[in-house]
């Protein structure tokens, strides 16, 4: 009956999306995304900043460190998130205390992490369309 093939083809359409590879856009998505987020850790290791986190500052080498850790406890529970994900969900706030992270650079004001990571973000972003 038209009932019965109509199930069979939910049936297997169900199973091709499951079972089905990564298509080649959500592939290079998450490449992308992995090069930003590496991109951000190495920008912040680099940059001689210090990074507030639970009432201390620290250099930017343990800065990197910390969220390095944090990024791979995340990406153990989750889909490989996109960079703004990876700065609202590991780079924004203690997920111990739920305090904002800051960074400092310089005589510059200290500013939240998140708009720090941020503009980053657009910035390299920017200077690739270049």
């Amino acid at each position: 009956s038209s009932l019965s093939i109509s199930a069979c083809c939910l049936v297997l359409a169900a199973f091709l999306v499951t079972f089905s590879p990564p298509t080649v856009a959500s592939t290079e998505g998450r490449s992308l995304a992995v090069r930003e987020i590496e991109h951000l850790l190495h920008y912040l290791e680099s940059s001689g900043c210090e990074f507030y986190r639970n009432g201390r500052w620290y250099d930017s080498e343990k800065a990197s460190e910390h969220l390095r850790r944090k990024y791979g406890y995340y990406l153990k529970h989750t889909d490989a998130p996109s960079a703004e994900e990876f700065i609202s969900e590991a780079a924004t706030e203690s997920s111990m205390s739920g305090d904002p992270y800051r960074v400092r650079c310089g005589t510059n004001p200290e500013m939240e992490s998140a708009l720090w990571f941020t503009s980053e973000l657009e910035r390299s972003r920017s200077a690739e369309k270049t």
